[in-house]
């Protein structure tokens, strides 16, 4: 017959024929009420009444006056009795709330009389049902739905007295200087630092797509597919929480390439979302996020002269890395090829600090690039934020100036191709002889003269003390006491 406290039906209509009236008297809940009407697409005078609640405890009054009032007009007689009903999930009962007048006194600061705070609330429509010393218990007509704590009968009776006689005092706040998170402190020395050497902060909207991070290539167990979705997005392609702020930063490239931009230099500091459902409880939203630093470069360096433009390469965005660890006052090292999918397999290293793995760095796959639509050769860089707080700050030591002067030595080694530098320089490192200042890498050779699938490493070690001049008798002797222990080495060749 119709739409319960939304819509009528045709069949059940009154019109000039109608003899017998059968009269239904309802409260219906509000928030039913609400879906119902928006579900079906019907806004009407009963739904927008329903909708805001009315008085539940009148039906059978309302009934007898309706009744009454059909007699009076178009005549006719009332038969048998109302009948109640009454579901059983709505109890119907009264609510009474009491009110402290200690309560009303520390919120509005002013002190009312008993018989002022019956008056106003009487006025209103609420009942003062019982008084116990300082303790009222009032009785909330079934017209106010909307007041059912303590705090509301206060506000009503701040309404009624006038705001104006509330009195105004100052707020006596405790002053105490309060350290900032550690991680807010990083985000500024980060941001201090990369503006400082020209890079410009993106701000992505916190949104990705399934898409977008397939153009990544990662593989199918690789966590950061884990993605945490929206119930609602608003289209596709802000369907879930970044696990990645790659694919943003990559959008934003291919934007800037498409307006003639072709120079950029981006960093986005933000968070990552990994799904872990399996966790999910109470207490526990399932979900990881991790505090991510992500840097992306492309184009040219020089791009304010007309003069030698160089192109960024690898050891550009290497070299802003390692200005960007000594600025925090962490210690940073280079390894192996970075096992990425996204990244040059031939031009990728991971991001260490200590033991601790923190990103990797490299260039774009081809792959990836096209995917994306960006042009040229694109670096960039991944790091965990949350790891690199874990990590330990190096330690400074204060030296005086030497006043004498230094002695230097070279040190010539073979090694097999494949074995990176830092194993090298590690090597080198650890016998911890003494008064070597420095160690550098000065030469690399290749082909003419070394055996195949060797490399030549010609390394400068300095020798310097503090306290009195070195004589060539002295480094001489250092020098030979390390070329015998890297000697025993099987993977090391010294010509």
């Amino acid at each position: 017959l119709c739409l319960a406290g939304v819509m009528g039906g045709i069949g059940s209509e009154v019109d000039e024929t109608t003899k017998d009236v059968f009269l239904e008297v309802a409260y219906f809940d509000p928030g039913i009420i609400r879906k119902q009407a928006r579900r079906h697409g019907l806004s009407t005078d009963s739904s927008y009444r329903f909708e805001r609640g009315i008085d539940p405890s009148i039906q059978i009054a309302f009934c007898k006056y309706l009744t009454s009032l059909i007699i009076s007009v178009a005549g006719g007689e009332a038969i048998g009795r109302p009948s109640v009903f009454t579901e059983s999930g709505f109890s119907g009962d009264t609510l009474d709330i009491s009110l402290r007048k200690s309560r009303i006194q520390r919120v509005l600061g002013i002190s009312l009389s008993d018989d002022t705070i019956q008056e106003l609330l009487q006025d209103i429509g609420f009942e003062c049902v019982e008084k116990k010393e300082e303790v009222f218990l009032f009785r909330v007509p079934g017209f106010r739905p909307d007041v059912s704590r303590e705090i509301d009968l206060i506000e009503e009776i701040a309404r009624l007295n006038d705001y104006n006689k509330i009195p105004v005092r100052m707020p006596i706040l405790p002053m105490s200087f309060q350290e900032r998170p550690a991680m807010e402190n990083l985000f500024t020395s980060i941001r201090s630092y990369l503006c400082s050497q020209g890079l410009d902060e993106a701000m992505s909207l916190r949104f990705m797509s399934h898409k977008n991070l397939s153009k990544l290539n990662l593989k199918n167990e690789d966590e950061r597919n884990r993605l945490v979705d929206l119930r609602n997005p608003l289209n596709e392609e802000l369907e879930s929480l970044p696990s990645s702020l790659l694919p943003s930063l990559l959008n934003a490239l291919a934007f800037n390439q498409r307006n003639q931009e072709k120079d950029c230099r981006f960093f986005e500091l933000g968070k990552s979302f990994i799904s872990r459902h399996e966790s999910r409880n109470d207490r526990e939203p399932g979900v990881e996020e991790r505090e991510i630093l992500t840097l992306l470069f492309s184009g040219q360096i020089n791009i304010s002269t007309w003069e030698n433009p160089e192109a960024i390469d690898f050891f550009y965005v290497k070299g802003i890395l390692e200005g960007l660890f000594k600025a925090l006052g962490y210690g940073l090292r280079f390894s192996a090829a970075a096992q990425e999918p996204f990244l040059h397999p031939k031009e990728s290293v991971q991001i260490f600090s200590g033991e601790s793995l923190l990103g990797v760095m490299g260039l774009l796959h081809p792959s990836v690039t096209k995917d994306f639509q960006v042009r040229g050769s694109v670096y960039v860089a991944e790091l965990r934020l949350d790891k690199l707080l874990q990590c330990s700050m190096r330690t400074f030591q204060a030296h005086a100036i030497a006043s004498h002067f230094g002695i230097s030595r070279d040190i010539n080694i073979l090694v097999e191709e494949s074995m990176p530098y830092e194993t090298v320089y590690a090597k080198l490192t650890k016998e911890n002889l003494p008064y070597i200042s420095g160690i550098r890498l000065v030469n690399l050779h290749r082909g003419t003269g070394l055996p195949e699938g060797k490399k030549s490493l010609l390394f400068n070690l300095s020798y310097q003390n503090p306290e009195k001049s070195l004589t060539d008798e002295e480094v001489n002797g250092i020098q030979e006491d390390l070329r015998q222990r890297l000697i025993q080495d099987p993977e090391l060749m010294l010509r």
